[in-house]
């Protein structure tokens, strides 16, 4: 079954955790698909996005590739904007790491430079990842939203009306 990511057929308050493997970089809109996952995430539930670096070499490497790079990838996201779509969304981040600090060379380029240097590799002093992943959790919230409390005191005191008694 396919659907949108920005409106997923899911009920609201009910998903644990998401995981988001190159979606924001593929999604016309990710800020709508974030929008959906804080939907569909219960309180204190996690989310997991992956994505390609907008910074160091791979970053560079897409912005002056005509095709994309990565083949058929067409934007990158820096982190600092998920941070800002996490934040204006009430999501806490709960982890950011950064890996697979290689140049961003096909592998036959790659193995050739590894020969080239005696096997030195220079993909150690790379100052950025290639990828990263950030991890963020929703707020847990301690007190019903004033419209829910108010609906429920209206229904109790519909529901029941006390009486005196007396006893004989």
């Amino acid at each position: 079954m396919f659907c949108k990511t920005e409106a997923l057929p899911v009920a609201s308050d009910s998903v644990d955790a998401v995981l988001l493997p190159h979606t924001l970089e593929t999604d016309n809109d990710p800020h709508a698909v974030l929008r959906e996952v804080a939907r569909v995430l219960v309180a204190e539930g996690q989310l997991l996005v992956l994505g390609f670096s907008a910074v160091g070499t791979w970053g560079a490497r897409h912005r002056l590739s005509s095709e994309g790079f990565p083949p058929g990838l067409a934007r990158l996201i820096s982190e600092s904007r998920v941070r800002d779509w996490f934040a204006l969304l009430g999501f806490e981040i709960t982890a950011v790491r950064r890996y697979l600090y290689r140049l961003p060379l096909t592998p036959r380029r790659a193995t050739s430079i590894s020969a080239q240097t005696g096997g030195f590799t220079p993909h150690r002093l790379l100052p950025a990842g290639a990828l990263s992943h950030q991890g963020a959790q929703t707020h847990l919230h301690l007190t019903d939203p004033p419209e829910t409390a108010r609906a429920a005191r209206s229904m109790v005191g519909g529901l029941v009306e006390p009486t005196p008694r007396m006893r004989s």
